[in-house]
């Protein structure tokens, strides 16, 4: 069942009790505020999520939206105010033992959850009067999540609010950010219960602000009069507030400093603080963008139980025709095929590796490049598979990459595990593939095949 159809299942946002239901109005606008707080007769079901309910004491039916009133109790009016939930206990899973409630929420991932709360209309009040037993255990504020999520951008920041304020025991977490909205981040990783918080995507925009604050900007008519930008109101000044001073001011700092147990953090953009960022010793996979090969070469050398190094360049001309020099024990996957043309290793001393991911191998490839012997001298010479090589059952030798087209002669080659698998991705999302157990005949037979099937 999708999610929104098992959360509508769950906790239905209508009345279960037939069409002459009693219900109190609430969260009616304009010239039907007047109505909100008074009982009504629930009459038919109107198309497009309407219904027609006739307020006590009035001879018309009035279109209403379906569920914005609730089932009637006692004498109380509900309160008049636009979010004022339902409370969670009038919905059938509300029924159940809260233990029970949570341990079924706990085991749905955060769209049905969202879902389920928003079909019962309780998001707030749970979230708040339930702070201890927050169900949530992601955290998205990013563009294009789904809509079952439940946290398009214009209510970003309103669910941050209450994972900070519900103490959320958060195991994932995806931010996109402007430069002015990092003490999101920074009081979330602060106030929510990171003890146990295991995966990290940040994505920090140049721009100040990103969809949390320009979504709740008002729609309208662009005046092209105005020379100077208008830049979306700064709605994150509470965040910034409740930010402790003993709380790291960036987020790799903070990152350090509140997740001991974070083993996968992905940096779509810049890595920054990179000494707080090497102290994160419980990671096993990073993916960051970098400018200087020094700064790879020092992450390797620091974290102790990385696995997993996808290494991005952080401008055009950042990291082109440099050289890594890896040194680590527990290394297994490099991916530098995204980087920078001509990257390549100096020496790769990594015992434990088993795959090295390479950009092609053109001329704006890069990672290793296959050698054969110099027959005209000593040393070595780089092999392109255009042809049939000289000695077909001569075993793959792998070495640094040319720094250009007369960049041929090459001293040695590298020295990697024998288990390791170099791959080299090609135009058009096919890969090569080759070990140091593997012919250059057979290299030279998997482009032929590719070259005949295309």
């Amino acid at each position: 069942i999708p999610g929104a159809r098992r959360a509508e299942m769950l906790c239905p946002s209508t009345p279960s009790t037939p069409g002459s239901a009693k219900v109190v109005l609430s969260r009616g606008r304009g010239a039907k505020t007047a109505f909100n707080g008074r009982r009504a007769v629930i009459g038919r079901r109107l198309g497009g999520g309407w219904a027609a309910v006739t307020p006590e004491g009035s001879q018309s039916a009035v279109k209403w939206r379906n569920g914005h009133w609730s089932e009637e109790q006692d004498d109380t009016p509900v309160a008049e105010q636009d979010d004022a939930p339902v409370a969670f206990e009038e919905a059938p899973l509300g029924w159940l033992p809260q233990d029970l409630i949570v341990r079924i929420l706990k085991a749905l991932p955060t769209p049905d959850i969202c879902s389920a709360l928003q079909a019962a209309r309780a998001l707030a009040a749970y979230a708040r009067g339930h702070g201890a037993l927050c169900p949530f255990t992601e955290c998205h504020l990013r563009d294009g999540v789904p809509a079952g999520l439940g946290v398009r951008p214009s209510r970003q920041l309103a669910f941050a609010r209450n994972l900070g304020e519900a103490r959320a025991q958060l195991r994932s977490l995806h931010v996109e950010h402007g430069t002015n909205e990092v003490d999101v981040v920074r009081w979330l990783l602060q106030e929510c219960d990171t003890s146990a918080l295991a995966r990290v995507v940040i994505d920090s925009a140049k721009a100040p602000f990103g969809q949390m604050n320009t979504a709740l900007e008002p729609t309208g008519l662009i005046d092209l009069t105005i020379r100077a930008p208008v830049l979306p109101q700064n709605r994150c000044g509470p965040f910034t507030e409740g930010v402790r001073p003993t709380t790291a001011r960036t987020t790799s700092g903070a990152l350090a400093q509140h997740c001991p147990a974070l083993t996968s953090l992905t940096f779509m953009k810049m890595a920054e603080d990179l000494p707080r960022l090497a102290s994160i010793t419980s990671l096993r996979r990073l993916e960051a963008a970098f400018l200087e090969v020094d700064d790879v070469n020092y992450l390797v050398k620091e974290l102790p139980n990385l696995t997993h190094f996808i290494v991005h360049a952080g401008d055009r001309t950042a990291l082109a025709h440099e050289r890594l020099d890896l040194e680590s024990t527990s290394l297994q996957s490099i991916d530098i095929s995204a980087s920078a043309k001509a990257l390549s290793f100096e020496r790769v001393n990594c015992p434990a590796l088993r795959e090295i991911v390479c950009g092609g191998d053109g001329p704006y490839g890069n990672g290793l490049a296959l050698l054969v012997p110099n027959d005209g001298g000593d040393g070595f010479v780089h092999w392109y598979p255009e042809g049939d090589p000289d000695d077909p059952g001569a075993l793959c030798l792998f070495g640094t990459y040319p720094n250009g087209w007369n960049d041929q002669e090459v001293p040695s080659p590298l020295e990697i595990p024998s288990a390791c698998v170099v791959t080299w991705k090609q135009w058009g999302g096919w890969c090569a593939q080759a070990t140091t157990s593997t012919t250059l005949g057979e290299v030279a037979k998997a482009y032929e095949g590719r070259a005949a099937g295309s």
